[in-house]
């Protein structure tokens, strides 16, 4: 992809570069990206396809994503946003920065373009900036506009395929973790005469903490710890699907037609009915899901890495639920 996003960045959040091992194309055929220390293990005939929705960035700064507690998400349309001290917010594809008059705790699209945030009370909206009045480089100031209180304390949030938000909060009473939907299948109820509401709904607890949440509504994947247990409508409604075995599970990512990804401290991984893999080696990844396609966030080089045609991970036999790389 053309790297247009270099000055908003170093402007933004003195993203830091990189060369390296593993590489992805990017708009000049000619030029590849690459990220040190990086290594990919796939089957020989895979239809994987890598690329780079945001390049990393090419002068080392001194901060890292840790420092200014960097995050990321993609919009509906897979632009890559990029967050930093929790009152910033960067659109890498638009070139402009939403800064928020309150600090949010986490932010997340949805497939449909939708932005929600949490600010440790409340599950907030924003109303879309006029882009065409924002100029590149210039820092917008917005407002977080509350739209219902949280389920629990601290809620982390998590976005769903088919734009469900999926919700997870800590009991400090009783010690559970639970998790919550909002949106989709049953979150309006009638709130009298002929008025409606959106309202949470908990799918499940656990005294155990809940690190990632992924699913569509119909399944929902839910880790603890290096254990993930899928959650269906069905009779056997929870169960367990897949146990890390070296590494806690930090992020989930499906859709219904490529299946289940994770994430640990040190790898990208698949696991569905035809075994496990870890097939990208990388410290700290994040991973996202937008329209059948896998985002990954590399930390210490502010690169989103865009991995598309992943159903193709389905069609391999990987033999077992153990990772296949070490």
């Amino acid at each position: 992809m053309k790297n247009k996003n270099i000055t908003i960045i170093l402007a933004l959040c003195c993203f830091i570069l990189a060369a390296a091992p593993a590489a992805a194309e990017t708009a000049n055929k000619a030029k590849k990206k690459y990220l040190p220390g990086a290594f990919i293990l796939l089957p020989e005939k895979t239809k994987l396809k890598f690329e780079w929705a945001l390049a990393p960035v090419e002068n080392k700064q001194a901060e890292s994503a840790g420092d200014i507690n960097a995050r990321f998400s993609v919009d509906g349309v897979g632009n890559p946003w990029l967050s930093r001290d929790n009152d910033m917010l960067a659109d890498m594809a638009g070139g402009f920065v939403l800064r928020t008059a309150t600090q949010f705790k986490g932010f997340t699209f949805l497939d449909s373009g939708m932005i929600y945030l949490t600010d440790g009370k409340y599950l907030d909206f924003m109303a879309e900036p006029d882009k065409k009045s924002a100029v590149k480089g210039v820092i917008i100031d917005v407002r977080l506009q509350p739209l219902a209180a949280l389920p629990a304390p601290e809620c982390a949030i998590f976005p769903g395929e088919g734009n469900i938000l999926y919700l997870t909060g800590h009991d400090g009473h009783s010690g559970t973790d639970s998790v919550y939907t909002f949106g989709g299948k049953g979150s309006v109820v009638k709130t009298g005469g002929k008025g409606s509401a959106l309202c949470y709904r908990e799918i499940f607890s656990a005294k155990k903490p809940i690190t990632a949440v992924a699913g569509d509504g119909n399944k929902t994947y839910i880790a603890m710890g290096r254990m993930v247990v899928e959650l269906t409508q069905g009779p056997d409604a929870v169960k367990g699907f897949f146990v890390h075995p070296s590494e806690d599970i930090t992020g989930l990512a499906y859709s219904a037609k490529a299946g289940l990804f994770y994430s640990t401290a040190s790898c990208v991984g698949y696991a569905g009915a035809n075994g496990c893999i870890d097939f990208i080696r990388l410290a700290q990844p994040a991973i996202l899901m937008r329209k059948n396609s896998l985002y990954v966030f590399v930390p210490g080089d502010f690169g989103v890495l865009k991995i598309s045609n992943v159903e193709d991970m389905k069609t391999s036999n990987f033999k077992s639920k153990e990772s296949a790389a070490r």
